[in-house]
């Protein structure tokens, strides 16, 4: 596998223009690692709204973490095959226990191991799958992730964040 995830920050964090511009920044510094761990990230994303949620004081806040909705953007390539399918599912399975986190999967590609992954993951967390066929679109197809969230929103009491 791939190597060991890495993160921007040990909690979530706001996505003002500030953190998003140095957050490009760092993914821009990443170098190429190899095959992804699908496993590893999928641990780290949960220890985040973990960290995020029992963090200390000054990091905490009602608006970060995971006392709303928390959400996972899960993309993954068709390319190669996805090793122990079963045991990420069980796994994720358990992280999300107390958390609820919905996972919405996009995948590049359309191999088995991709959509059997992506589909059984989305329908466990009431999240959302889709294939994205052209690479081109995928900036696209993942901004609509807005419109799947924004059907159960309190609408009396909106919070809206810089995009």
């Amino acid at each position: 596998m791939g190597g060991t995830a890495v993160s921007f920050a040990p909690t979530l964090i706001r996505a003002t223009a500030a953190n998003r511009s140095a957050a490009l920044e760092y993914v821009e510094d990443l170098p190429p690692r190899g095959d992804a761990d699908i496993m590893e990230a999928f641990q780290k994303a949960f220890s985040l709204l973990n960290a995020s949620a029992a963090g200390p004081e000054d990091v905490r806040s009602p608006h970060i973490g995971t006392t709303c909705t928390s959400t996972i953007l899960f993309l993954v390539d068709g390319t190669h095959p996805i090793p122990n399918t079963d045991d990420i599912l069980q796994k994720v399975a358990g992280w999300n226990q107390g958390i609820g986190a919905r996972v919405l999967t996009y995948a590049l590609g359309t191999g088995t191991d991709v959509r059997t992954l992506g589909t059984q993951l989305a329908c466990s967390s009431r999240g959302l799958w889709q294939t994205i066929e052209d690479v081109t679109d995928v900036k696209d197809a993942m901004a609509h992730y807005y419109e799947f969230l924004a059907v159960g929103l309190d609408l009396h009491s909106p919070v809206w964040t810089d995009p």
